[in-house]
């Protein structure tokens, strides 16, 4: 009831702090018991996109056919101010992660010398992957007494600053799926990001996973030096060249990574 009261006791305004009491946050020291913390820094080599954005509602001409994805959202200065911003781009973590897991999980069979054979399961998820990334619950009565569990490697959302400099518009031709040749007089346009440092935090929870599983470190450092090392693509049109990364990983998690024998994020 007193928790009640005092909720219903809170303004409507969301810069009312008319009944709050401030209150320091208290933050755990690191350690080999607990989340490890790090920043995996990207710098683009060319260009990129990811998803699929809003058009820019201050642009008066036509805009292009594909976008990056860009999300509203408020970003605060040093004084405390804030901005409303209606089309900030925006890199999901599901992207980055999506690409470090299916590398991983190729590594990891690479190691065990899980190889393919004619009655393998194709959709079989491997144990070292489901151990960083979780796993599904599926439905069905099949599958009754199944349960899925969440993932110990997190990213997050980043949001993008770039110059309208950095912004590169492309015209493609359409392609005919028939015969492989171009359709005349059909094109479309592509606007991509050039360039631009990325700086993601990353979060490892050591108490859901062995510390002692070397093939699962190891696959691990693998998958990251390939994004870093500019191996690994992220986005779209990855096939033409677009989507490539170098960077490293920096940090708590890099030196705990490197304890176990598995350095990553070096520059190559």
């Amino acid at each position: 009831p007193a928790d009640i009261a005092a909720f219903q006791g809170l303004g409507r305004g969301l810069t009312d702090c008319r009944g709050l009491k401030p209150v320091e946050p208290v933050f755990q020291p690191v350690s080999e018991q607990g989340p490890v913390t790090g920043i995996l820094v990207l710098e683009a080599e060319g260009p990129w996109r990811i998803g699929q954005g809003t058009p820019d509602p201050d642009q008066s001409s036509k805009p292009a056919d594909f976008l990056p994805k860009t999300e509203e959202c408020v970003c605060w200065n040093e004084q405390g101010e804030g901005e409303r911003r209606l089309r900030q781009f925006l890199l999901p973590a599901a992207s980055l992660k999506g690409a470090i897991r299916h590398r991983m999980a190729f590594y990891a069979r690479c190691l065990g010398a899980e190889w393919v054979v004619s009655d393998a399961p194709l959709d079989q998820e491997h144990a070292a992957v489901e151990a960083l990334f979780g796993s599904l619950k599926h439905t069905g009565r099949e599958n009754e007494g199944e349960s899925g569990r969440a993932g110990a490697l997190f990213f997050d959302d980043v949001w993008v600053d770039v110059d309208k400099s950095a912004v590169l518009r492309q015209m493609h031709n359409v392609i005919d799926r028939f015969t492989g040749g171009v359709m005349q007089g059909k094109l479309f346009e592509e606007e991509s990001l050039t360039g631009g440092q990325l700086r993601i935090p990353v979060v490892l929870d050591t108490r859901r996973v062995d510390e002692g599983d070397e093939k699962l470190w190891q696959a691990l450092a693998l998958a990251l030096a390939d994004l870093c090392e500019g191996r690994l693509a992220l986005g779209s049109r990855i096939t033409t060249g677009n989507g490539y990364f170098r960077g490293r990983l920096e940090g708590e998690l890099a030196q705990w990574l490197q304890e176990r024998g598995q350095p990553v994020g070096e520059v190559a």
